[in-house]
């Protein structure tokens, strides 16, 4: 079958995936419910293995020489995939790259240019939940400045579509892609100017100079370098004069058109950014006004077809509550202010985050919800807060991360209670305890303790969540690093919050081997770590809601409980606490509970899990 065949079953696939998808969050009663999710993960099971087939003869066929018939076809085919958002960074890629090797020995700057901006598109819309991966948003990027270096050509390129793509590859270069590269920072100002001598060139306004398409991205392109005033403050003095010098006569263009004014909008954040910044204004009164705004601020309708307005009316009020947080940071407010405003405003900006379906603009609402916690987590005090405030996120943004996580609570406490009624000396380092009757007295504490770190044990996932969402085929070695990444950047996204220190190390360590001579981060030392017990029991609790999960992972079926037993049994000392493994093996009351839980009782987590989502964020 040709790759065009290929890829027409693989846009199959995908439909009946997220028609599953979008039926999982339907009403069900328990028995309905586990016919229906028994019913799904045979067909995802299905779809992932016949997806992973198309992806190897896809790669198998690439490997020929191409010929100018097959290579306009598999180009109107990946075409095709970009124009119906089948979003796929590895289709892109494996297919892209090596029709741009092609065009390029032909000199076709059309398809040139098309290719470069189709596969930065994806890489972008892929990477944009890896915040501060600054090496892979740099491949975007490069792609993207791919595109600008053929400016020279631009007139030469008769299909108007391939002309759009110079500028959108300005607006993604000038931002967002700017906020994640110091060295497009640094060039953004540079890269306007460019964009804007291409705009005004004879030949290019005699081209496309009346085509209202092309008047809106460079009016994108100006909202674009509002934007930057996120981080401008993080470059020197002489670039920040700029920026403002410059956004101001934007500001000024734009002071008639509503749609720019309105609250939360990049005018009237970068507006008052240069107002604080040259000490026209101050912290407290931007933030009174942000306030303000927020409490008459509606939920948008998410029903409205007009996808791109209400992605700017969430953008706007990320932007609103993200700058309010901005300022409280600062040393104008007293803690008792700080934490009266926050109070104001932040219950409402949770609940409104929750009400975003988990489908809607994807990338751009897990990205923000990071960034919100980010913020939030040097103006919020108490622990109870922050930690509402994360499960909440993940609830809203990773369903599948908060379900995993709670079968993992559930195992790692059936396995907690055992330890602490048989060796409750097992907890006194990790918990802090001199004497056994401490342990006892404190049994409760301990089990809110282990259960609190199973529920963030995965809490990086939530930055790489289509990564952990791609499930339709195999992941590619890219996608595999990153995963691995999640427990660093779980440790990062909460190391320095005192609260959360705790369960630092369990976040680090639950990949890593019992003798720490395998697993993952390869630089932390789980054997050295005084929560070393706790490390050992959320890895053993892991990996049995993974290895027998026969729900929730597409590519692999669920082993019975007392093989995956044998395992543990078989592996004890190296890769699992030996200990705790014989605790499991001699007790029949939990072997048949852990049995149960990770068997038929899934049903039941799964579907009290998927209610408490579904009211969580109604």
């Amino acid at each position: 079958m040709e790759i065009t065949g290929l890829l027409d079953r693989y846009k199959k696939n995908i439909d009946q995936w997220r028609e599953l998808e979008d039926k999982i969050s339907g009403q069900y009663d328990m028995i309905a419910w586990t016919q229906f999710l028994g019913e799904r993960s045979k067909k995802l099971r299905r779809i992932y293995a016949e997806n992973a087939d198309i992806i190897r003869k896809i790669h198998d066929r690439m490997e020929r020489k191409l010929e100018e018939r097959s290579a306009a076809q598999m180009f109107d085919s990946l075409m095709d995939l970009y124009h119906k958002a089948y979003d796929d960074a590895c289709i892109f890629e494996m297919i892209g790259v090596s029709l741009l090797k092609f065009y390029d020995e032909k000199r076709d700057y059309g398809k040139i240019v098309a290719l470069n901006s189709m596969i930065a598109f994806e890489l972008i819309d892929y990477e944009r939940n890896y915040t501060n991966n600054k090496e892979r948003n740099s491949e975007a990027a490069e792609y993207f400045l791919n595109v600008v270096s053929l400016c020279g050509h631009y007139c030469e390129i008769e299909n108007r579509m391939y002309r759009r793509f110079f500028f959108t590859a300005f607006c993604n270069l000038v931002s967002p892609l700017s906020s994640y590269s110091s060295t497009l920072r640094t060039g953004m100002l540079e890269l306007y100017d460019e964009a804007k001598a291409l705009w005004s060139g004879e030949d290019v306004q005699a081209l496309d100079g009346n085509e209202r398409d092309f008047q809106q991205l460079m009016w994108k392109l100006d909202e674009n370098l509002l934007a930057g005033e996120e981080f401008i403050l993080e470059c020197d003095d002489k670039q920040i004069g700029k920026f403002f010098e410059k956004t101001r006569e934007i500001v000024r263009t734009k002071a008639d058109d509503d749609e720019s004014m309105r609250p939360g909008g990049f005018v009237q954040l970068v507006t008052n950014k240069d107002l604080v910044y040259n000490k026209k204004k101050t912290g407290k009164q931007v933030v009174e006004e942000y306030i303000a705004q927020l409490k008459h601020m509606p939920v948008p309708d998410f029903s409205d077809k007009d996808y791109e307005k209400t992605e700017r009316r969430i953008l706007d009020i990320y932007g609103l509550a993200n700058e309010t947080l901005f300022y409280l940071q600062s040393e104008e407010f007293t803690a008792e202010e700080r934490n009266r405003y926050v109070e104001k405003f932040l219950p409402d900006t949770i609940r409104f985050l929750n009400a975003i379906p988990y489908h809607f603009a994807t990338s751009t609402v897990n990205e923000i919800s990071i960034r919100w916690y980010e913020n939030a987590r040097y103006v919020l005090t108490e622990y109870e807060t922050k930690l509402d405030f994360l499960n909440k996120m993940v609830i809203a943004r990773q369903p599948l991360t908060y379900i995993h996580s709670r079968m993992v609570a559930r195992i790692a406490s059936e396995i907690a209670e055992e330890m602490l009624w048989k060796c409750p000396e097992l907890f006194m380092q990790s918990c802090g305890y001199e004497i056994i009757g401490e342990v006892l007295q404190n049994r409760d504490k301990i089990l809110d303790y282990v259960c609190n770190c199973a529920m963030l044990h995965d809490i990086g996932k939530t930055q790489i969540v289509d990564v952990i969402n791609q499930q339709t085929r195999p992941l590619t070695d890219r996608e595999f690093a990153l995963l691995r990444e999640h427990s660093e950047r779980g440790a990062a996204l909460l190391h320095g919050d005192e609260v959360f220190e705790p369960y630092i190390d369990v976040i680090l360590g639950h990949h890593k081997t019992y003798d720490g001579k395998g697993g993952y981060p390869a630089d932390f030392d789980n054997t050295a770590s005084a929560k070393r017990i706790l490390i050992d029991l959320i890895t053993i609790a892991d990996c049995t809601d993974a290895a027998t999960d026969l729900l929730g992972r597409n590519y692999a079926t669920g082993k019975n409980f007392y093989k995956l037993l044998e395992e543990l049994e078989k592996d004890a000392g190296t890769r699992y606490n030996p200990q705790i493994v014989r605790i499991i093996s001699d007790s029949k009351r939990l072997k048949e509970t852990l049995d149960n839980l990770t068997s038929t009782g899934r049903y039941s987590i799964y579907y009290e899990a998927y209610r408490f989502i579904q009211n969580t964020l109604t």
